[in-house]
This record gives C-alpha cells, structure tokens and sequence, in this order.
C-alpha cells in the first residue's frame, strides 16, 4: 500500500513540476508587447502583467532617454538574450538600450520587478533614472559586474510611461540581456509579490536551519550515526546557498556586499551542499557504492568547493564566467548522477523505508533537471528548484526518522527477546543449582569424614584422594553459590563484615600447596607477614575471592613459582598474587571483572 502511494505521490510530483514549469513560460495573452508598445488602457489594475513581446532595441548605443533619437530601432523580444545581435570578437563589451511605451488607463505611481537583467543595467522611467545594478558602460574600466532583483518605481505622464534600459555585458559572457521576465504593476501590488517572495525565501532557509540544528542534536545524542551528521551540515550549507540566491537576502545584511564575493559564496556553499549531500547518502546506502568512484567524486567536489571559495578579481571573473558555468554544472551533474544511483539501487533492493525513497528520487531528478534549464537557458523557474529541493529534503529526514522507529523497534524487540532469554536462563540455573547442591553437600560431608577417619583410619594415598575430593567438592560449592547471584536469587550480595585476621590466607595457601606437593614444576610460597593488623571484610567473601585468584593462577602457570604477599600502608592492607604464567593479553585486562570471563 505504501508503495503504491509512493509512486502515486511521485507521479503528482512530475505533473505539478511540469505545470508550474509551463506557468512560468512566456505567455500569448492580451498584454503581448508589440512593436515596442503595451496599451493597458483597458486594463483594471488589480494584477500584475508581465512585460512580453517586443520591445525596441538599439544596439552598440545608449539612448538618452532626455532627448528624441532618430536612429531606426530593431525589435528583440523579452525575455531572452541577446547573443545573436552582436558578434562577440567585434567588440569588448557589449552595450544596447531596450525601450518600451506603456499606455495606461490612468496616471498613478507604478513599478518594475527585475528579475534577471544581464550583467549591468539602469533602468530610466520618463527620462528620470529610476535604479539599477552594476555599471553599464562601454569602457572595460568603467564596467562594473552585478546581477540580481530589484524594484524601480516611477509616475506615468499622461497616462504613459516610457522605459528605458541601458544593459552591458562583457563579450566574454553569453546570456546578456534581459534573460527574465519583468514584472509591471502598480506600486503596491509589486511590493507585494516582492515581499512574498522573500518571505517564502526566508521560510525555505529557516526550514534548513532549523532540520540543520535537529539533526546535529540527534548526533551529538548517538555520536556513530556519520549520516545524519552530514545530513544536518548539509542542510545548514544549503540554508546559506538559498540565503544568498533568489532574491538574495544577503543583500538585506550586506547590501554592498562586493560580487566578487557573493558569487564565490553561492558557488563554495552549493558545491559544499552536494558534497555533504552525497556523504549523507553514500554513509546511508554505502553497501550498494563504488568506494573507489565515490572518494573521487568527494574529493573533487571539495577541491571545487576551496577553490570557488576563494574570491577572484572582477576581470578574471568576467572572462571566465560562462567556462566555469559549464565546468561547474558538470561536476555538479557527475555528483548528481551517482547520487541518483545509489538511490535507485537502495529503492531496487528494498531498503528500509525505500518507498520514500522512490518520492525522494524523484523530486531529485526533477530539481537537477530545472536547475540545468535555469542556468543554461535562463528559463525562469521562480522557487520551483527550492521547493523541489526542501521536499526533497523534508522526505529524507522523513527517511531517517522512518529509519530510527524501526532501529528503536528492533531494540525494543531485542529487549523482549533477552527477557524471555533471561527468564529461561533463571530458570535453568534454578534447577540446576537445586540439584547440584544436594549431592555436592553429600561428598563434601562423605570426604570430611573419611578424613577424620570416623569409618577407620585411611592409607596415605586414600587420605590424599580424599582431600582432594573435599578440596573439589567446596571448589563446586562456592560455583553454585556464583550461580545463585548471577540468576538473581538474592537482591544483592549479603555480607558479613566484621575484623579478620588474614590468618585465613594462609589456610587457602596451604591447601593448595598441599595439592602441588608432588608438583615439581609449581611451587607457592607464602610471604604475608604474621604481624598485619585485622581488616574489615566479609570472611567467606575473602577467602573464596584469594582461593579463586590463586587457582586461576595455578590454572595459567606451567612452571615456576606464585608468590601471595601482602603489606599494610596509610591504613589499608594491599594482598597481591604473583605468578610467572602467560598472564592476561592487554586487551582483556578491562574484561577481568565481568561475569564469567
């Protein structure tokens, strides 16, 4: 069912893509510019018309819009560029003034939304300068580079309002012109779609921030989740790409920010943004990568990202440009394709949670393709690219979170399991200890009383298997013991503390010494001092932790000696068992004290 709608969802994704796409193309409607004209005499100003069609073009001049020009205009039509009207290798900067007369149906304050004009402009309305961006002119020294929206308003004279754009471009750099639609209406109205536009802008880049700062916190919680700590620096990156693109919020901070600077900040910041992209899917879905591709692709995207990152002059700047816009989209399209990839192996193999993948795939795909029409062909996509990259964004960490209830899932269930595991494994030593304590109580009782010869004296090696019957059957008794607290028999370990004399070492020592006797290999010598002061221990806890550490020591030591000493400092007794076997490799060493090593 889930996948069904899945793939319900990324078929309604291309359909509104492509409708939203198609509404943002140049449109036959009434308001058609033509032959340098738009009489909206009869319109009602309640909306605002773009201004396309044909306008005026005077090309290698700038027309002074104080004074009536006899020179013959072309038409070029708005929006596109203007490559086809000049021959790049006759002139170093290209220059041309576009003009267009509206007539409206009546005299008030109107206003210009400029959305793509490039690479300089100013914008006259009625002979008055208006606004504009950049430096337009025809001298390399005095052309100066800029590019993005801004508003001009201005009054109509007579119902009129003459338009006049000076635009340059340096030869080097193709898509000069006026490559976007521009907005027409009244002042308010144009105010309004600006601030909206901003707002949705603002939204778009706190909506990244805040899945950043979510994402980062789920990190420093686990510290082993590589994925979505990339995925949180990827989102905060592309926060900061989207604040710098569209209608450039920065400019709100830093209004002269130098272009220089912001291009190098919009090209660092989106290859970092794939980068961390394609690290938060490669670590996700890496069983199903090309390690040896994948660290090649990251490290060019990192190398583009420094060196994009590095400011460059405004000359090299300009002549360089349409290059490094192609340079730079095929990197970017060579990351964007593996990503792809690795995304439809993950989807074909059935990962978890792939039916989000397939929605998240597909607003992928739909998002590289708008973005490479944009920057090729200028097409304008409005925020389709951004929303199209935020639900992408929104189904990933969607993903992730899908991806986290089933991990808890697995733990919860793992948590039962282990229960019921553990509940059988108490009962099992429960029987088993029931039974094992009676007839080890028996040898022990048996063996004590064949050495004290209640059933007539015993032969020397008779006594000597009897010890060590006793000897093993009180080794077995204190491992039942063991078992009683590992099933949680008792609540916790009951301890008799009162002052012992260590005196209770010794008997420990010669009970094992009297098993080595014959021993020629192991010897164990006693060096505790007979005048220590008592210590506050619990007897029976003592003596079977010293039996347990010096038969393990007996157990590891193939020959040579074990020496138990002790010695009293600032009113502890320190006892140390010393022996010359293999001894424990560093790596156990932590393990020494966990049950059942």
């Amino acid at each position: 069912m889930r996948q069904i709608a899945s793939i319900i969802i990324s078929i309604i994704v291309v359909i509104v893509t492509i409708i939203l796409l198609l509404l943002n193309l140049p449109n036959g409607n009434y308001h058609q510019v033509k032959d340098g004209t738009l009489n909206l005499s009869n319109w009602d100003g309640s909306s605002t018309v773009q201004l396309d069609g044909e306008w005026e073009f005077y090309r290698d001049v700038f027309v002074d819009p104080n004074e009536h020009t006899n020179l013959s205009p072309e038409f070029i039509s708005v929006p596109t560029n203007w490559d086809d009207e000049f021959n790049r290798s006759m002139s170093d900067i290209q220059v041309g003034t576009y003009r267009l007369l509206i007539v409206v149906p009546e005299d008030d304050e109107y206003a210009l939304r400029i959305d793509s004009i490039r690479h300089a402009s100013e914008i006259y309305i009625n002979g008055e300068l208006v606004g504009g961006l950049g430096v337009p002119s025809s001298s390399r020294d005095e052309y100066s580079y800029r590019e993005g929206k801004y508003i001009v308003r201005g009054h109509s004279v007579e119902k009129q309002l003459e338009i006049i754009v000076h635009v340059a471009n340096a030869s080097e750099n193709t898509n000069g012109g006026i490559v976007k639609p521009v907005l027409f209406g009244k002042s308010d109205q144009i105010s309004l779609v600006s601030d909206r536009s901003k707002f949705i802008d603002g939204v778009i880049v706190g909506g990244y921030i805040l899945l950043g700062i979510i994402f980062l916190f789920y990190f420093v919680l686990q510290k082993n989740t590589l994925n979505e700590l990339y995925f949180s620096l990827f989102c905060f990156v592309q926060g900061i790409y989207v604040y710098t693109q569209n209608e450039k919020l920065i400019y709100l901070l830093y209004p002269e920010i130098p272009m220089k600077w912001l291009l190098s900040i919009q090209l660092s910041f989106i290859s970092l943004a794939v980068l961390f992209f394609f690290l938060f899917i490669y670590e996700t879905f890496r069983n199903n990568t090309s390690n040896k591709l994948a660290k090649w692709i990251k490290w060019i995207l990192l190398f583009q990202a420094i060196y994009f990152g590095i400011p460059k002059s405004n000359s090299l700047l300009l002549r360089y440009l349409s290059f490094v816009q192609y340079v730079f989209v095929s990197v970017l399209a060579l990351a964007f394709i593996y990503i792809i990839v690795m995304i439809m192996k993950a989807f074909k193999q059935k990962v978890d949670g792939s039916d989000y993948l397939l929605v998240a795939t597909t607003c992928f795909t739909a998002y590289v393709t708008i973005l490479g029409l944009e920057l090729l062909f200028q097409i304008n996509t409005e925020q389709i690219p951004l929303f199209l990259f935020l639900m992408m964004t929104m189904i990933f960490s969607f993903f992730i979170g899908y991806r986290r209830k089933l991990s808890y899932e697995r733990i919860d269930n793992l948590s039962k399991e282990l229960l019921v595991l553990g509940n059988f494994r108490n009962h099992f030593l429960q029987k088993t200890t029931e039974e094992l304590k009676k007839p080890i109580h028996q040898i022990t009782e048996y063996t004590n009383a064949l050495m004290q010869g209640s059933k007539g004296p015993l032969k020397k090696e008779q006594y000597d298997l009897a010890y060590r019957m006793h000897y093993s059957s009180k080794r077995l008794s204190s491992l039942v013991e063991d078992l009683n607290f590992v099933r949680g028999e008792h609540d916790h370990l009951q301890l008799d503390i009162k002052p012992v004399q260590l005196a209770i070492i010794d008997e420990v020592i010669k009970e094992h010494s009297f098993i080595l006797r014959d021993s020629n290999t192991i010897k164990i010598e006693n060096q505790i001092p007979g005048d220590l002061p008592y210590v506050l221990a619990d007897e029976n806890g003592l003596r079977q932790i010293i039996y347990q550490i010096v038969q393990n020591a007996i157990a590891y030591t193939k020959e040579g000696k074990i020496t138990v000493s002790a010695s009293y400092d600032q009113e502890k007794v320190y006892v140390s068992v010393e022996d010359t076997g293999i001894g424990i490799e560093e790596q156990y060493q932590e393990q020494i004290f966990n049950t059942f090593f």
